[in-house]
């Protein structure tokens, strides 16, 4: 299925339970496996994803469109359209927005547990 980015949006109702609204943009769930998990992620300009660590699970992460900003266990890394960054279990995380577009970046989770409650402390 090829849809245009501009088309998606939560109040579709061809697409019930796949988006979720965030204070910082929102989510859109593409593939859910037992291990790994593949979700849309659209940052608005000028926002930041809440700090998180995980316990059980990995991350990968595909800038498709825009530019963001990642802080890492105290690092900070710039990310470009077709830069990709791997989050490994326990490590701190999270990237901003400070461009004027809208971020899209493909998010692929995997591990023995997957859920959003995967947080440590």
């Amino acid at each position: 299925m090829n849809i245009p980015l501009t088309t998606l949006t939560p109040q579709d109702p061809a697409l019930p339970g796949i988006w979720q609204s965030h204070d910082w943009g929102r989510s859109f769930r593409l593939l859910e496996q037992e291990r790994f998990s593949v979700r849309h992620i659209i940052i608005h300009p000028g926002m930041t994803t809440q700090l998180e660590c995980h316990l059980h699970r990995t991350e990968h992460w595909l800038v498709v469109a825009g530019s963001g900003q990642v802080a890492s266990d105290g690092d900070m890394l710039d990310l470009f359209e077709g830069d990709s960054l791997d989050i490994q279990i326990g490590t701190a995380h999270r990237i901003s927005n400070p461009g004027r577009i809208d971020l899209h970046l493909i998010e692929v989770r995997m591990g023995c547990y997957l859920g959003d409650d995967d947080l440590a402390g």
